[in-house]
């Protein structure tokens, strides 16, 4: 649990690949470095960060909203989406994104093509990357198109999810669940290439906390890179 995994999804849920930790108390400080060294090591690499604002946070829920920025933040792809069904008022109220916003945005069929061409062999970091995994795999099965194929599109990069680290980062363990507490987006706004930037922002920030480790021991956390 304290480190960075790989994600693959099916249908019936995620599934991990990587140690199991959950059910032990935990070693508060060194779960930390661990998050931190994994962060530091992923922002020596290439890699996208991808966001949805959606239409709930049900089994039916579509995109209405997705983002996809470089390690940094910087966008490089953003859109409203108009999804198949309305917008609950709900869900207007957290995103702010109303039906009439969206009545002439392209639906996500329109985009499947540029998104996968966007993504495609990408390692692509994601904050609860199990739900937004699942609403991109719901859209791709909404539409009959013979060019759109949701095993293709999820299996074509490769995920990792940031909330579950950044929790053992924050260290509030659970006793109940034996775990962390899995813990909100620090910083984001609701809007997918704003919950990309702040994503961006606590990858840098746990990067920062080895940084500042490896100097406390006298080490270059450069060395090597």
């Amino acid at each position: 649990q304290a480190r960075f995994r790989l994600m693959s999804y099916a249908p019936t849920g995620i599934q991990y690949r990587g140690d199991e930790e959950l059910g032990k108390m935990p070693d508060f400080e060194q779960d930390k470095l661990k998050v931190a060294q994994s962060a530091f090591q992923l922002r020596q690499q290439d890699f996208l960060i991808l966001d949805t604002e959606t239409t709930g946070l049900r089994a039916a829920a579509e995109i209405c909203e997705i983002a996809v920025t470089d390690s940094n933040g910087r966008i490089l792809f953003s859109s409203l989406v108009k999804p198949v069904n309305p917008i609950p008022t709900e869900s207007m109220a957290i995103h702010k994104i109303s039906n009439v916003m969206v009545a002439d945005a392209p639906s996500f069929s329109d985009l499947y093509l540029t998104l996968l061409n966007r993504l495609r062999g990408k390692t692509v970091l994601i904050y609860n990357a199990q739900y937004d995994l699942g609403v991109l795999h719901r859209c791709c099965t909404l539409d009959q198109s013979p060019w759109i194929n949701a095993d293709t599109f999820i299996k074509a990069f490769t995920a990792i999810d940031v909330m579950m680290p950044y929790s053992t980062y924050c260290g509030e363990w659970n006793d109940y669940h034996g775990s962390y507490t899995w813990q909100k987006l620090p910083g984001g706004d609701h809007t997918a290439a704003g919950d990309c930037k702040a994503t961006a922002k606590i990858i840098k920030q746990m990067a920062d906390y080895w940084v500042d480790h490896l100097h406390g021991l006298g080490e270059d956390p450069w060395e090597g890179y």
